[in-house]
């Protein structure tokens, strides 16, 4: 049952049928009786009771519960914190609170003032499995007034691609429209045309910044821990910001208060583990899930010798504990730690390693405010080696963070909502470190200062239902950045590029700011519900990126660099624009949306040609500024209900940048649009899932993308008839191939006790052994013609067998 809790997210309708049968089989409702204030000191006619309300055995939050009152003023459900809040008539009422799984609760009320009550519901002794639940509300894509968001439960991830027969977060979301990859071997993800660092990836709201295990292959996020995840792909909340182009928010569940228990899986690349119990019974509890990879002899059996001369392995660990002090206060913590080591063939080396720590507390301030603080600081460090020649060495760099919010959320009546508050968020770049690897290396110690940035950002959002028809979302946010000394600051010479010759002095600073940068973030939704199948919407965002990565991907071992806004390199500024028309048919069994988005980025980061982006103090004689453009549409189409379910997405989207010539600067590509480096026109995903009775399921997926540019040689000259020098094309003018795979899954169970469920998953990831291309790139050696050298990092057909567990 606890799996199945995991599962639930969003405004979920109650199938009538099944609460009949519920009801049949003899599993009556509870009944209690509560009094608030007396009727001598009663002064209104109508009260609020607000609360939240949770599974009774786990502790975890019940999202979508619905009250219904005999004397109704306004009905309710709770939302995604399962809080609710409902008027009632002054004097008795009864109340009828009910949740899909779980005993119907009846409560006779007596009110005469405000009240808070928190609520607990008794999960169901019965088998579930055969009942089809919804992760949402049936017309969440028609009432939600933001587009662009994605949300998935369990059973939407299980559904989607398994490599080793692992549920994965990032392998999930790349199959929504919008959302690609430049490829097998890449640790983040592109939305509607963005870079990988224009994404805000959150877990629990803790930063992480690098959201992949082995390059991509696998997430940092423990599936057993998972509760939801959300991505908002286009317009984002007003209490999110920082980046461009997506906000993804995978939120932990809570462990059971009232029992001990350990679940887990056992498979060909990998093994997992959760133990979770309560820490004062009823009240607090914690959660503990921890992964280990061995995929190293798998690599061995694969025919390709680069595959087979590659080694990799990560594990990671996850800690969490919630406790309730109150009727009004809730506290939890959460720790996160991961490491990496990835080698592929002869020609890439790298280790990575993510720390973080968060802290919240809820407080019910009334029956209609409601306090969340957050506090997160984390350490996120990479490492490059080079591992030929007699320079051995190890590159290093990184970013350390320290943030904190605080949201307060409002509910002002039934058709006003309003979420206040500010965020803080402190950065400081290790932006590099070489030091040799082995005393035969020839490498010398190099390192760079630190630079420091912060920004304080308050906010605002308003949600307005003007009627049944229109609902409007808008925020605005205030973004306060200053990059912090202490440091030095090159000065150039006005009106010429800047370069060894034209550096005029250094300037030092102490601790402050060195420069600011200051501007308004508005935000606006607006959703016209033209019926109750169909709604259109738009909307309007812009955001600050102060955060940037620098990415020279002309090498085999693509090279990235974290750079913070400076006296050089401005902020990075975008304009979102989204239209959107939603619309689903046959009682919501299914859905379908088309979307058309543009974006505007007035500065972006490009590197100049040839540049020199490692351990380099003047990196802002490596970049130079342009501006950029996305735009596309999106089509989805899906089957939500029944033994067999499908998805398709496609999406066409054009990434392009400009960088014009200037005094200080050179044109890229003579001045005109090129594509961007994670440019990839047409992306269709197709997920199939086909249900055999309660206990066995099978999941296909199929992927297909365009081929990422790339920089190609076009011709050569020599010198001295001896030196071949190669030509290469104006920037991004040709492509690697196109990328396509087949992956299928089938899952038996659960089957067990009832203290003991078990799963057994078969899974071919790559069915027909596709060579994807992971990098293409051109090596030429001494007194050699240039050579095309090209990486497929899985370039075979992967079958698994994974075991899922759970002891009660």
């Amino acid at each position: 049952m606890n799996e199945l809790k995991s599962k639930l997210l969003g405004r979920i309708l109650i199938c009538l049928l099944v609460l009949t049968f519920f009801k049949l089989t003899g599993q009556n409702s509870d009944l209690q009786q509560v009094q608030f204030g007396s009727e001598s000191a009663a002064t209104s006619e109508t009260y609020q009771l607000s609360g939240n309300i949770i599974d009774k055995n786990s502790g975890e939050i019940i999202i979508g519960a619905a009250f219904n009152v005999d004397n109704l003023l306004g009905g309710t459900v709770s939302d995604e914190n399962g809080n609710f809040t409902i008027d009632l008539k002054r004097g008795r009422s009864k109340m009828e609170v009910s949740y899909l799984g779980y005993t119907t609760l009846l409560i006779e009320i007596e009110i005469y003032e405000d009240a808070v009550l928190n609520i607990e519901l008794q999960s169901l002794a019965v088998e579930l499995d055969q009942v089809v639940i919804q992760g949402q509300s049936q017309t969440e894509n028609i009432e939600s007034v933001i587009s662009g968001v994605e949300r998935l439960d369990i059973e939407r991830l299980s559904q989607r691609t398994q490599l080793m027969g692992e549920l994965d977060v990032l392998r999930s979301i790349q199959s929504l429209s919008g959302v690609t990859s430049v490829g097998d071997g890449a640790s983040g993800f592109n939305v509607r045309g963005g870079n990988a660092d224009e994404n805000l990836i959150l877990q629990d709201d803790a930063l992480i910044i690098n959201p992949a295990h082995t390059l991509g292959f696998f997430s940092l996020f423990h599936p057993d821990l998972i509760r939801s995840v959300e991505l908002y792909k286009g317009n984002q909340p007003a209490y999110y910001g920082g980046r461009l182009s997506s906000v993804l928010q995978v939120d932990l569940r809570e462990g059971s208060r009232e029992n001990y228990e350990f679940q887990g899986g056992v498979g060909m690349a990998a093994s997992r583990l959760t133990f979770e119990g309560p820490i004062q019974k009823g009240k607090s509890s914690f959660i503990v899930g921890g992964r280990v990879s061995y995929m190293d002899y798998l690599l061995n059996m694969v025919k390709n010798i680069n595959v087979k001369r590659s080694k990799t392995i990560f594990y990671d660990m996850t800690v969490k504990a919630d406790a309730r002090l109150s009727d009004k206060t809730k506290v939890g913590i959460s720790s996160f730690i991961s490491s990496d080591e990835f080698q592929f063939g002869e020609e890439v080396n790298f280790d990575y390693q993510t720390k973080t720590a968060s802290g919240y507390i809820n407080q019910l301030i009334s029956n209609r405010w409601n306090l969340r603080a957050i506090v997160n600081i984390g350490d996120y460090e990479s490492s490059l080696f080079d591992i030929q020649g007699n320079d051995l060495s190890r590159f290093t760099n990184g970013v350390r963070y320290l943030r904190g919010a605080l949201r307060n959320f409002i509910d002002v009546n039934e058709s006003i909502n309003i979420v206040a508050g500010a965020e803080y968020n402190k950065y400081t770049v290790r932006p590099g470190r070489l030091d040799p690897e082995g005393p035969e290396s020839t490498a010398v110690t190099q390192i760079l200062e630190d630079e420091q940035g912060a920004a304080i950002t308050p906010f605002v959002q308003l949600e307005l239902k003007l009627n049944d028809a229109i609902n409007i979302y808008g925020g605005l946010r205030y973004t306060n950045y200053s990059n912090l000394g202490p440091g030095q600051v090159p000065v150039y010479l006005d009106g010429v590029p800047r370069s060894a010759t034209s550096l005029s002095e250094i300037q030092s600073f102490n601790d402050g700011s060195i420069v600011s940068y200051t501007g308004w973030e508005p935000r606006v939704s607006i959703n016209y519900k033209m019926s109750e199948q169909n709604a259109l919407k738009i909307g309007y965002n812009r955001g600050f990126q102060y955060l940037n990565q620098l990415s020279n991907t002309a090498s085999a071992t693509p090279v990235d660099i974290w750079k913070l806004s400076d006296t050089y390199i401005a902020p990075q500024v975008a304009d979102n624009y989204n239209l959107g028309w939603f619309s689903n048919f046959n009682e919501n069994k299914f859905e379908s949306s088309l979307e058309v988005f543009y974006k505007d980025q007035k500065t972006i980061v490009e590197y100049r040609d040839f540049a020199d982006l490692l351990l380099n103090d003047f990196l802002e004689r490596e970049v130079v500024e342009g501006v950029g453009r996305s735009y596309g549409v999106e089509a989805n189409f899906k089957k939500t209900r029944g033994d067999f379910k499908y998805e398709i997405n496609y999406t066409y989207s054009r990434s392009e940048r400009r960088v014009e010539a200037t005094a200080i600067q050179n044109a890229i590509n003579n001045g005109d649009w090129y594509p961007s480096n994670y440019d990839k026109p047409h992306s269709l995903n197709m997920n199939l899932s086909r249900q055999f009775g309660p206990r066995s399921n099978l999941s296909v997926n199929f992927t297909y993308s365009t081929g990422r540019p790339i920089t190609a040689p076009v011709g050569n000259f020599a010198v001295d008839n001896i030196l071949n020098v190669p030509i290469f094309s104006q920037r991004n003018q040709f492509r690697i191939p196109d990328y396509h795979r087949l992956d299928i899954a089938y899952t038996i169970g659960p089957f067990g006790n009832e203290n003991s469920q078990n799963k057994l998953t078969i899974s071919v990831y790559n069915l027909y052994g596709r060579r994807n291309a992971y990098s293409v790139f051109f090596r030429q050696l001494p007194f050699q013609s240039l050579s095309v050298q090209r990486i497929a990092t899985l370039g075979s057909i992967f079958p698994a067998i994974t075991y899922n567990f759970n002891f009660k």
